[in-house]
């Protein structure tokens, strides 16, 4: 069953290391049925997402000259219609609460921190794949939904030590 939810679908690895690109695409292959593309930089990227399908992007955190954040800001922004349903997986070995939110912020679907084995990685796709989120389109932020938490509403569980000022 869970093969078949991952079978023809197309992954796009980025990672300016070819060290780690190529680590990264074997493991991904380790899916099996899954189509691997990789890419050397953001760039490179954005042109393969031009030319055809992607339904999945793991990508580095700090590139050069085009980090993660910045990828993830320009695939958002592409006018393709499914841009908006894609998952984009970002990993990195610096996961400070900082780079965790900007990634967010930027359009990232999924923080993964480094070093992962194949089984992090694999839940972390299906984790994507069963719990979709929203799409927010607005000025300053194109991504999916970050809120995650169901936060009890203004008003409720309130403590008071006082009456209501009236």
């Amino acid at each position: 069953m869970t093969r078949n939810r991952l079978e023809n679908k197309v992954f796009l690895i980025v990672d300016d290391d070819p060290m780690q690109l190529r680590l990264i695409e074997k493991v991904v292959s380790l899916i099996g049925g899954v189509k691997v593309m990789a890419a050397t930089g953001g760039h490179q990227a954005l042109e393969i997402f031009r030319q055809g399908r992607v339904d999945f992007v793991l990508c580095d955190l700090m590139m050069f000259p085009m980090d993660g954040f910045e990828l993830c800001r320009n695939i958002r922004k592409l006018p393709f219609a499914n841009v908006k349903q894609i998952p984009i997986i970002v990993s990195t070995g610096y996961s400070t609460m900082l780079n965790v939110e900007s990634a967010r912020d930027a359009g990232a679907t999924e923080i993964l921190r480094k070093p992962y084995n194949p089984v992090k990685l694999f839940d972390r796709v299906l984790s994507v794949l069963d719990r979709p989120r929203d799409f927010i389109a607005q000025p300053h932020f194109r991504g999916p939904d970050r809120r995650r938490k169901f936060l009890t509403p203004p008003g409720v569980g309130e403590r008071r030590f006082s009456a209501p000022v009236k």
